[in-house]
């Protein structure tokens, strides 16, 4: 099924800092492989995925997921990203403790503005394949605790080794449609990030 012919169709966009794994995730769902420095790729920000949500008739929906392509640094452009997504990911590395202290800052600067106001948040702490893990359990659950009303699922993932990657993705399909959001209304307007790009599309079911 493709994006543009998808009645239920949800951006989803990637946060935090880089190197925290955001590409290599985003890269996982196109089916490229793990690579230890992957190119972020202006031309390849967004890759389309179809999903399907149980729970009474099935209801199948398309996730739109884009990636920052490397580019954080640009404030501008970071900021025109987001407009208009109805999921925010905001991704952090277990084993670098200054990726994690940055989510509360990511998460107090995308709502400052108003690119989203009714997106939904998720945490992710990636590279759970690492043997040596330098934020605790207990500092996610602090962070958890203090922004409860922001998100809506905490996951663990490995975009190396693919775990809790999909299983990610049809939980924020679960919780988009079963939050009744509303989805993207493909119109005149909706093209958000100003590089150029080639859409990819994979398919779950």
């Amino acid at each position: 099924m493709a994006a543009a012919t998808s009645p239920n169709l949800y951006k989803v966009c990637l946060a935090g800092l880089s190197g925290v794994g955001k590409t290599s995730i985003f890269n996982h769902i196109r089916g490229k492989e793990f690579s230890k420095s992957p190119r972020a790729e202006t031309d390849s920000c967004n890759v389309s995925c179809d999903v399907e949500v149980d729970g009474g008739p099935p209801v199948k929906v398309t996730l739109q997921l884009w990636d920052t392509a490397g580019q954080e640094r640009y404030r501008s452009l970071t900021e025109s990203y987001f407009t208009e997504s109805k999921a925010v990911i905001i991704v952090f590395s277990v084993d670098c403790p200054e990726s994690f202290q940055e989510v509360d800052r990511e998460v107090k600067r995308i709502r400052s503005k108003d690119f989203s106001p009714n997106a939904l948040y998720f945490l992710v702490g990636n590279k759970v394949d690492l043997k040596r893990e330098e934020v605790s359990q207990a500092r996610i659950d602090d962070c958890l605790e203090s922004n409860r009303d922001v998100f809506f699922g905490y996951t663990r993932t490995s975009a190396k080794e693919g775990t809790n990657v999909r299983q990610l993705f049809d939980n924020i399909a679960q919780t988009l449609v079963s939050r009744r959001v509303r989805p993207v209304e493909k119109g005149p307007g909706f093209q958000p990030f100003i590089q150029p790009h080639k859409k990819k599309n994979c398919c779950w079911f």
